[in-house]
């Protein structure tokens, strides 16, 4: 990258205008997970949900509340705010690293994240432009047509081992507080600092586990060869729901949304931006 260009980037990631943005992204993500919650209990509960229990249904939920399409015109903006955030900090940024291989790591996280908060946006836009389909419905069709190729099944096991492996490293991230860094809790009191330390545990130890559920699904779709399994979240969480030990693990998952809800609004405050 050129001198002028990083300079450029410097200047982008230095904007108040992208900050303030960019926090507001955290209180709408985090009002997407509450709703996630509310999903998630209805389906513990009653076995089934007025939408889908994926971010689609989530949205559409929120849509359907007092001044909803103007919240949700709101969180699409500040989900673009934060995706942008991360493409910069995917570019030039993670400073505060010690070493090369440890910015590198981080800087493809930030890329990471970049994709996720990118496809959050647009699917939220894609709820106020009136598309009805659910994004589990989109992972469904999508692997069906996976499992229809020769080489079908392997991917759907691959994939399936990444969903499973990114939801035992969210659960260990979550238990091991590594999220702490990347906040600036100097300001907070006590109670408040250990009211966000235990959401951001508990938080992302539930959405590890919901994770872990989506991939094992997916594991099964592979070696049994059908895409009936390979649901997306709605499906996984309707699977628990069959089950008798599925209430106890739909309750913890639905926990879980919701710390990591309350979580994503904390960093609105606190996170290192």
């Amino acid at each position: 990258m050129t001198t002028t260009a990083a300079a450029r980037v410097q200047r982008a990631r230095d904007s108040k205008w992208l900050e303030a943005l960019t926090r507001g992204g955290f209180i709408g993500y985090g009002i997407l997970h509450l709703a996630l919650t509310w999903l998630t209990v209805q389906i513990a509960v009653y076995h089934h949900s007025g939408h889908s229990a994926d971010q689609s249904g989530a949205f559409k939920l929120i849509e359907q509340q007092p001044l909803g399409r103007a919240l949700l015109i709101l969180i699409a903006v500040g989900l673009a705010a934060m995706c942008v955030w991360q493409l910069l900090l995917a570019i030039a940024g993670h400073h505060d690293e010690k070493d090369d291989g440890a910015r590198t790591k981080a800087r493809l996280g930030s890329a990471g994240l970049t994709i996720a908060y990118g496809v959050l946006c647009g699917t939220c836009v894609k709820v106020l432009a009136g598309d009805g389909k659910s994004s589990s419905s989109s992972q469904h069709q999508s692997a069906s047509t996976v499992l229809s190729h020769p080489w079908g099944q392997a991917l759907i096991a691959i994939v399936g081992l990444g969903v499973v492996g990114g939801g035992v490293g969210m659960i260990v991230y979550g238990v091991k507080a590594s999220f702490e860094k990347k906040l600036d809790l100097g300001t907070a009191g006590r109670n408040v600092r250990r009211a966000v330390m235990f959401s951001g545990r508990t938080g992302y130890a539930g959405k590890g586990l919901a994770f872990g559920i989506v991939g094992v699904l997916l594991l099964v779709s592979a070696f049994r060869d059908s895409a009936a399994r390979a649901k997306g979240l709605d499906g996984a969480l309707h699977t628990l729901a069959g089950h008798a030990y599925g209430t106890v693990l739909l309750a913890i998952v639905a926990l879980g949304f919701f710390a990591y809800g309350l979580y994503a609004i904390a960093q609105s405050r606190y996170r290192r931006v």
